[in-house]
């Protein structure tokens, strides 16, 4: 799997110079193909969605796989087909079916927005959709700050040695190690730690079991699955050992489940690990993951000279740390998720960044936020105006 990092600067290669009808058809053949893993399918669906338009050809491919039993393959698919807009109004009829029986409904609310950014002036079918749920929105009704979203605007932040994306209230602590954020009830977190030259040697599982176990008030700790993903390089001469960790477990005896990233780069007797996850409490879990994935693949380094004490550290002698790859496979934790998704980006999950031009803050709005009578998403903080797209890099 290429490093993030790798795949943005791709990206922004293709977007810099004409596409060819052969690349993009290159790309559909791609999701066709029965032997290509949901990694390749996923990121063939990134860039054609960076295409917008001009990836129209590709739309009988992305319709296949809106039957994907895959709930990230479809989400990608739905999403791109609402990038191309107009030229994808082949993909209006399976739209309408993926917006009244596809199994998620996050999926059946983001088709019956692709529908609406299409643009064919036919609403989408209401046969087979469950009753409106509070807080969802049709695109064409102008946003309700007083209603509570499915999934909040994430605000974008950056700290000494981090950035992240949260919702607006949720307390945010970073330390030289990580980040840890918190939403108003207490119990729903992201968290992300980075530890550098551990003694002894441990496997991702129980390393994660063992750091669980020791947070305060955390009891009845219990590992659902555990999931072998990719390696990834390290920089260190051997590659990131990685798992995804589901888990349940009580916090202060209110019931959570979690899902945890989290890898071991073994080297001299000594290991580096990261961890990232997510908790929310059980019942409402399987809907607030769809966010708070976003959420923790937004972490990245910005100080990489000083996380976790990198310019305090001594090397192994013969093993220079590399910098550049300890950002590197810090960005690629977001990748190893791919229960939820293959790779941050705008749009991943159903999030789109726009920006408020009046004080330059930077928002993740959900996709289902689009006012489309307005032909664009509000503010958060002024309803009555209307976020800009931001720039590249931003």
């Amino acid at each position: 799997m290429r490093p993030l990092g790798g795949l943005r600067f791709f990206l922004a290669l293709v977007l810099a110079r004409v596409v060819t009808a052969a690349e993009i058809d290159a790309l559909a053949r791609v999701l066709l193909d029965s032997a290509k893993d949901n990694t390749a399918k996923g990121e063939a669906c990134q860039q054609l969605m960076e295409l917008g338009p001009a990836a129209a050809p590709a739309v009988p491919a992305l319709v296949a796989l809106l039957k994907s039993k895959d709930e990230v393959l479809r989400d990608y698919a739905v999403t791109t087909l609402g990038r191309i807009g107009p030229a994808a109004g082949p993909a209006i009829d399976a739209l309408r079916d993926t917006s009244a029986h596809d199994p998620s409904p996050a999926i059946r609310g983001l088709a019956r927005e692709a529908i609406d950014r299409i643009g064919t002036g036919q609403p989408a079918s209401t046969a087979g959709m469950e009753p409106a749920q509070p807080g969802r929105q049709a695109a064409k009704t102008p946003a309700n700050p007083a209603q509570k979203l499915v999934r909040p605007p994430l605000v974008v932040r950056y700290g000494r040695y981090f950035r992240w994306s949260a919702p607006e209230g949720w307390k945010e602590n970073e330390t030289i190690n990580g980040v840890t954020l918190g939403a108003p009830d207490r119990v729903t977190s992201v968290s992300s730690a980075l530890l550098l030259r551990a003694t002894g040697g441990i496997t991702p599982a129980d390393f994660t079991l063992r750091m669980v176990s020791m947070m305060p008030g955390t009891t009845e700790v219990r590992t659902l699955s555990v999931k072998n993903l990719p390696d990834q390089l390290s920089g260190r001469g051997t590659p990131w050992k990685v798992q995804e960790i589901e888990m349940t477990y009580h916090a202060n005896g209110t019931p959570l489940r979690a899902t945890w990233t989290t890898g071991i780069v073994p080297y001299f007797g000594a290991f580096d690990a990261f961890m990232l996850g997510y908790q929310a409490p059980v019942a409402s879990f399987d809907e607030a993951k769809l966010w708070l994935a976003p959420i923790a693949r937004s972490i990245i380094i910005t100080n990489p000279r000083q996380v976790a004490g990198n310019d305090t550290l001594v090397a192994p002698r013969n093993n220079p740390l590399d910098n550049s790859s300890l950002i590197e496979s810090w960005r690629q934790k977001g990748l190893s998720e791919a229960r939820i998704s293959q790779a941050r980006r705008e749009a991943t999950m159903g999030y789109e960044r726009a920006k408020d031009p009046e004080t330059g803050r930077i928002y993740e709005m959900p996709l289902e936020t689009w006012d489309g009578t307005a032909g664009g998403y509000r503010n958060p903080q002024r309803p009555t105006e209307i976020l800009q797209p931001t720039e590249p890099g931003e």
